[in-house]
């Protein structure tokens, strides 16, 4: 709450956009995860994609404005960045007709509580690999900062990319398969 009462630097309230995001992604998910039928699980696994599909852009956004990139003045370069959420929150809240996020959608357990078993289609790692992009570019982003700052400013970037590269190679290791959880 309190990047958002900050009108300065930029980077605060987007800061704060990001969390709420990431909130959404988090409690929605819990959600989903405690939910006993598959409705229930489906439809908070389907609004979590509001955080989901907003974290990416929002941190691309940030590394932009904190590595002082003069990108995001524009609101057409926010939006820019922002479409491709925009158009892939549409298809998984069409999935239920479509099928392109989640051809295949059942309830199974693990460790005797329901769980949601579903297998992705080619659009999901479409976002994916448009949301590493994004990842990836806010990381070289703030590499490059904190080559060319003092040293205070280098803590704060150093802080930023182990924030981020922890989380990105979980997602990977999961997203490959190579630990399969039920409720990733």
């Amino acid at each position: 709450a309190y990047a958002f009462y900050r009108r300065e630097p930029k980077e605060a309230r987007t800061l704060g956009w990001m969390m709420l995001a990431v909130g959404v992604w988090s409690f929605c998910n819990g959600l989903s995860m405690s939910g006993t039928t598959l409705e229930a699980q489906l439809l908070f696994n389907r609004f979590k994609y509001f955080g989901v599909l907003a974290t990416p852009p929002l941190w691309l956004i940030l590394a932009l404005q904190y590595t002082q990139r003069n990108v995001t003045r524009s609101w057409k370069h926010i939006a820019l960045i922002f479409s491709p959420g925009v158009i892939l929150l549409l298809v998984v809240l069409t999935d239920p007709w479509t099928h392109l996020w989640w051809p295949e959608i059942s309830l199974t357990t693990f460790n005797g509580h329901p769980a949601l078993y579903r297998t992705h289609g080619l659009i999901y790692y479409v976002h994916i690999l448009i949301s590493y992009t994004y990842i990836v570019a806010g990381l070289i982003l703030y590499i490059h900062f904190y080559r060319n700052v003092q040293r205070t400013y280098r803590r704060q970037a150093t802080i930023m990319v182990v924030a981020a590269v922890v989380p990105l190679i979980a997602s990977v290791i999961t997203n490959l398969g190579i630990v399969d959880f039920p409720w990733s």
